[in-house]
């Protein structure tokens, strides 16, 4: 089994968080029974399929180095206005990557949920590309760093 490397901007990283990290944020959450019930090797490989997701979405700015392992640390991001450090995983990303995991460890598939295309009346819509979904609360702590092109509309008559 692969053992959980979370070295920032490491060539052989493969985790947002360390698992001792991860362990004090759930230290202060709520409802944390999947990762309190989880072994130590399942927590581990929950980290990193978790961040495995995270990796394959398109984000704002580029990393920092190209000797890294993952996505993450980036240059050119900011929050709320304010650049972030090009050195450093932002602790939403390592947020999102805690509760991605709790979710996997409860049964989370992930998956491509979004809507492909819909026919009201005479109109018909299709959306391209896929919409990766994940739970509410990492979505909301990825939001601002998502790099969101413009989507592609069709729209027919009959």
């Amino acid at each position: 089994m692969a053992e959980l490397d979370a070295a920032v901007g490491g060539a052989s990283a493969n985790s947002y968080i360390s698992l001792e990290d991860a362990a004090e944020y759930f230290s202060m959450r709520l409802q944390t029974e999947a990762w309190d019930a989880a072994a130590e090797a399942s927590r581990e490989k929950a980290l990193m399929q978790a961040t495995r997701m995270l990796d394959r979405l398109h984000w704002t700015g580029s990393r920092t180095t190209s000797a890294q392992a993952l996505a993450w640390p980036r240059t050119g991001t900011t929050l709320h206005g304010a650049a972030l450090d090009g050195d450093a995983v932002p602790a939403r990303i390592r947020e999102a990557c805690c509760e991605l995991a709790l979710a996997l460890l409860r049964g989370y598939g992930g998956g491509f949920d979004g809507i492909d295309s819909f026919r009201l009346g005479g109109v018909s819509v299709n959306f391209s590309g896929p919409s990766q979904t994940f739970p509410p609360e990492v979505d909301r702590l990825i939001e601002p760093f998502r790099f969101a092109p413009r989507a592609t509309l069709r729209l027919k008559r009959g």
